[in-house]
Order: C-alpha cells, then sequence, then structure tokens
C-alpha cells in the first residue's frame, strides 16, 4: 500500500508521540514505527503500556479521536 505525504507526515508524529522503548508490547513486535503507520491506519492508539495514559492522550488529541483509556501495565 502506498502512503501519501499528509499520512507519511502523520505517522512521523506519530512516532514522536511514542516511547521508543521498541518493547513490542503494543502487538507490534518490530517496534515504534509499525504501530504508528498501525495508529495512522485506524488502529486503536490505546495500546503503549510504557506511554501509558499520557501518551494514549496525546494520540488521541493529535488524531482528533476520543480519548481512550491505555492499555494496563502487565
Amino acid at each position: 500500500m502506498s502512503v501519501s505525504a499528509q499520512q507519511l507526515s502523520l505517522i512521523v508524529q506519530v512516532d514522536q508521540l511514542l516511547p521508543q522503548t521498541q518493547c513490542g508490547l503494543c502487538g507490534h513486535r518490530d517496534g515504534c514505527l509499525p504501530y504508528a503507520k498501525s495508529i495512522v491506519e485506524g488502529e486503536d492508539a490505546n495500546k503503549c503500556v510504557p506511554g501509558g495514559q499520557p501518551v494514549a492522550d496525546a494520540l488521541a488529541t493529535l488524531l482528533k479521536r476520543p480519548t481512550m483509556i491505555a492499555e494496563p501495565s502487565v
């Protein structure tokens, strides 16, 4: 799938909000950038365990989506 310049810009912005721990707890074992891409494509933006509620809130604001409760730490 081809990514538009606007989507790419948004992916970069989302990726910059993620903590870059590359932990895979969101389900994206390849790190934060694949999760950022999936968020822009519509995946829930509350799965970043290390980022917690502050990251979930920041992503909701950036993406103009409803705020969601962050995934709990395991």
